[in-house]
């Protein structure tokens, strides 16, 4: 992961970030219980933003190119894009896997 790609990224659960979605490779999944659309945080799998501009959590920077202010590049949301908190060993897997129960000791 570089400077530039981090700062390139767009949270895939808004509508700019749906409409920059490849339509072979979807960052999201459908909720099965809503059978809605939602961005999907986790596998790795990420939207970038074609632009040169940079995304931070700041709204007040002085920079030498161009920049937005992104929600999304403060809270732990970004980070799970790579980093999930999935645990097979207890049965708890990331959307879009489906939750498994809890395996039993025999």
């Amino acid at each position: 992961m570089t400077c530039d790609l981090f700062h390139r990224l767009v949270d895939p659960a808004t509508s700019e970030g749906m409409s920059l979605l490849d339509p072979d490779r979807q960052a999201h999944w459908i909720n099965p219980d809503t059978g809605q659309v939602e961005g999907f945080y986790g596998s790795g799998q990420y939207v970038v933003d074609p632009g040169t501009a940079k995304r931070g959590p700041f709204d007040n920077t002085e920079a030498r190119h161009q920049f937005i202010s992104s929600a999304y590049h403060r809270p732990g949301d970004l980070c799970g894009t790579c980093h999930d908190v999935s645990n097979p060993a207890v049965g708890s897997l990331a959307p879009p896997s489906p939750i498994r129960p809890t395996p039993t000791a025999s």
